[in-house]
């Protein structure tokens, strides 16, 4: 079972509202969206990629990705299922060595002022 799974029943509401507020460039629901989700996503990135320095990459890459794709979501998928394919696909990527999308992604923070621990 992912760890987001138990965020899709009563809370998916608050989730899909965060995410709502992430489309509309929203760096404070960015922020609420990563404190309450961030160790439910590293712990699935630490699952799927043992390596503790690029699962957190990957995890940066997962909240970039989410910010830059909230306002075109599929609305077909619950908010969580959407953020664990976002995980699931990053971690691939990063599991075949592809690492352009993290180096490309740390520039697009530095312009979007996102900070990561």
């Amino acid at each position: 079972m992912d760890p987001l799974a138990a965020t899709d029943s009563a809370a998916d509401g608050g989730l899909g509202a965060l995410l709502d507020g992430v489309a509309a460039a929203d760096a404070q629901c960015l922020a609420r969206l990563y404190d309450a989700l961030s160790p439910k996503v590293y712990g699935l990135l630490l699952a799927l990629i043992p390596d503790e320095r690029v699962a957190a990459a990957v995890l940066a890459d997962v909240f970039v990705e989410i910010w830059e794709t909230a306002a075109g979501r599929p609305r077909r998928h619950t908010p969580a299922e959407w953020m664990i394919g976002i995980t699931r696909r990053r971690a691939a990527l990063a599991r075949e060595g592809v690492t352009q999308r993290v180096t490309e992604s740390e520039d697009r923070r530095a312009d979007t002022g996102i900070i990561t621990l």
